[in-house]
């Protein structure tokens, strides 16, 4: 028979206890350095009760009921919930229900961004993990990418992880105590990346490492890139570009659902299955590179993929696991030509941003543009 649920009174007793007793001057952690008993020890004490039974109580005191014995520190006649009169239901209901759809309707909408564009040949670059303020990035080739991006004017996408962002405490403070840089240092080549370094950015991504930093972090980065005609997006954008008469789409996130050790683009393959829409699939995430490109003939489009590697070209849990560090392919290009006839000839994706630039100049040759 299995154990039946706490009940909320007994959980609520349990949380009060250890409440009571972190007021009453005890520790709220296991261990203390003075010997001192700890707070759940003094609220097993008071109840009567081992510690591993109020251990229990308390994991299921959070689990049960969401209540924790912080939320009730200075506060231990609090049940977890309100008893006064409550607002009529339904007006709370009307009240908020076309602000929700406003909310639903501009983020469905915000992740995509319509670029107009010339009919004529042009590239979008796509720049792979940076970890800039790691000290296993290649930072020279991450300046070289750069600044022939910002002299050619080609049109970029950072795909996300722009900083470590490791934490100064945890599994990953070992991490953050290994890079040379500081955060100051680091925050700096990140503004100068962002804002100063004249590449054309479409957009920005926020990757995993992004998310993992504080507020004024996500602020910083967003306000530098307005300053330079762009945006962070979280996670995944959307770019159109039309011109007259067309368009072309490409559907860029840090990583898409789906993975296979045989193949690396079969997140990006199963999005174009199920999605369809875009014309090219961007993705980095796992640090490893690969490109492809085919038509589906039930669909009469040529899907284009790139997955983009790092510019971090040694890392030590790579080197741990086995994972394969690759040395190039930490960006991309791809190279479309609205004035192209065939599918084959109307996108292709180049493994390095020098490669993707010569074919990119020769093709605007070759129909006379020379601006």
């Amino acid at each position: 028979m299995p154990t039946p649920k706490l009940s909320r009174k007994l959980s609520l007793e349990a949380v009060h206890a250890v409440a009571e007793a972190v007021e009453n001057g005890f520790y709220l952690h296991e261990r203390t350095e003075n010997g001192q008993m700890s707070a759940k020890m003094e609220a097993a004490a008071r109840l009567g009760v081992c510690s591993k039974t109020i251990g229990n109580r308390l994991r299921a005191a959070e689990q049960n009921y969401g209540l924790i014995p912080e939320n009730f520190v200075g506060n231990t006649n609090a049940d977890g919930y309100e008893i006064d009169e409550l607002e009529n239901g339904l007006t709370v209901l009307n009240r908020h229900a076309p602000i929700n759809s406003q909310y639903i309707q501009k983020a469905r909408a915000g992740w995509t961004r319509i670029v107009p564009v010339r009919k004529e040949p042009f590239g979008i670059a796509i720049i792979g993990d940076m970890h800039a303020d790691n000290k296993g990035t290649d930072l020279a080739m991450l300046k070289r990418d750069l600044t022939l991006l910002a002299a050619s004017r080609v049109r970029a996408i950072n795909i996300g992880d722009t900083l470590d962002n490791f934490h100064y405490t945890g599994k990953l403070a070992s991490k953050q105590a290994q890079n040379r840089m500081s955060d100051e240092e680091g925050l700096a080549v990140a503004k100068w990346i962002i804002r100063d370094s004249g590449v054309r950015w479409d957009a920005h991504i926020l990757g995993n490492h992004d998310a993992w930093a504080n507020l004024p972090y996500a602020y910083l980065f967003q306000e530098w890139a307005k300053s330079a005609g762009s945006k962070f997006y979280d996670w995944i954008v959307k770019s159109e570009y039309h011109w007259e008469g067309g368009s072309w789409s490409l559907l860029a996130a840090h990583d898409f659902k789906g993975h296979s050790i045989h193949n690396p683009l079969h997140g990006l393959f199963r999005r174009a299955k199920d999605d369809g829409t875009a014309d090219a699939y961007a993705a980095g995430h796992r640090h490893n590179a690969a490109d492809a490109s085919f038509e589906n003939g039930f669909r009469g489009r040529r899907y284009n993929y790139a997955r983009v590697g790092s510019y971090k070209k040694w890392d030590s849990y790579a080197h741990k696991g086995g994972f394969d560090m690759q040395v190039e392919g930490a960006a991309a290009m791809f190279v479309i030509d609205p004035l192209a006839e065939e599918l084959s000839s109307q996108c292709r994706v180049h493994p390095s941003i020098a490669e993707g630039l010569e074919i990119l100049a020769m093709k605007r040759k070759n129909y006379g543009i020379t601006v």
